[in-house]
């Protein structure tokens, strides 16, 4: 496994977690994910300290066991240069709803287990979570129809 893209990994003194979903941009950030197993502050080049507060962005390869992440590799971010890959637009969803509709619809997945985050992009909801198999896409497909739901994981396979 591997993060899609670079993420925040934050210590407030319970631990480090791999920051999944929106992220307050305020000093320290402020933000929350599963647990970060293999991870000393030691090992790596660059992060942010205010008090106990600890915290830096990385690209992170390891392995996920469905509640925490593992560590096995940690880019900083002013070494990591990724080759960015675009994505397509996603299909419309096949059902128009309108916009307390889909703002509702964002509410109620932003209660589901491992749901990190919610928003609405144009006519579809985007959740975030640390991963996703498909069973919650396929899940969620059933539930409010093809492409009203869209999620995004922050861990990919790394092949």
């Amino acid at each position: 496994m591997r993060t899609r893209d670079l993420v925040v990994v934050m210590d407030t003194g319970a631990g480090p977690e791999l920051c999944v979903g929106p992220v307050a941009e305020s000093y320290p950030p402020q933000c929350g994910g599963p647990a970060v197993e293999g991870w000393r502050w030691r090992d790596q080049q660059a992060f942010d300290r205010v008090g106990d507060v600890r915290w830096g962005y990385f690209a992170l390869t390891g392995t996920w066991d469905g509640a925490s992440f593992t560590v096995t590799d940690a880019v900083p971010a002013a070494l990591y240069d990724a080759m960015r890959q675009d994505e397509p637009d996603p299909p419309p969803p096949l059902r128009q709803r309108d916009e307390a509709s889909i703002a509702e619809i964002a509410r109620e997945v932003s209660g589901l287990p491992g749901v990190q985050g919610s928003r609405v992009e144009n006519t579809q909801v985007v959740v975030e979570v640390a991963y996703d198999d498909g069973g919650l896409q396929e899940h969620l497909d059933a539930t409010y129809g093809a492409n009203t739901v869209r999620v995004v994981s922050q861990l990919v396979d790394a092949g």
